[in-house]
């Protein structure tokens, strides 16, 4: 019923379901992780947080949690952790290109804000990224593998 109710945005019946669910299995990773959803949804950020995190603790595996956990952190300013989490979530799940795209953002913003010396270099520097990342994922300096982008292995 908790998921339920969060597609209707009840998010008091949905905490009080999975409340009620972790009673009965304080140990299922996904209860935690629907749960602090709906303490996001509710702007309850420090419960969700603390389930979100709680629900990767418990299963490493699950995806969601640390990718939530980033936009989560990012939404409120916390960069450097959300750095951290939207790593964990492209480990898991390296085809995950929104998770790369918030990841490189929170580096942008991170780089802009709290690092005095360093400085965004602009499209250049996205575009050397994109680049090697690239050549590392792509051609991994393997000849003939470089038809739809260039790169210095060769």
């Amino acid at each position: 019923m908790g998921v339920a109710h969060v597609q209707l945005s009840a998010f008091d019946e949905a905490i009080a379901d999975f409340q009620a669910a972790m009673v009965i299995d304080p140990s299922d990773a996904q209860i935690h992780y629907d749960l602090g959803l709906a303490y996001k949804f509710k702007d309850r950020v420090n419960d969700a947080i603390a389930e979100l995190t709680r629900a990767g603790e418990l299963d490493p595996t699950l995806q969601d949690p640390p990718y939530t956990l980033g936009i989560l952190y990012m939404q409120i300013g916390k960069l450097d952790l959300a750095a951290v989490e939207l790593k964990k979530a492209v480990a898991l799940r390296p085809d995950n290109g929104d998770a790369w795209a918030i990841l490189g953002s929170t580096l942008k913003q991170d780089s802009r804000s709290t690092r005095p010396g360093m400085r965004w270099k602009g499209r250049s520097t996205l575009a050397w990224s994109a680049r090697s990342a690239r050549h590392i994922g792509g051609c991994a300096g393997r000849p003939g593998q470089h038809s739809r982008h260039s790169c210095r292995c060769q």
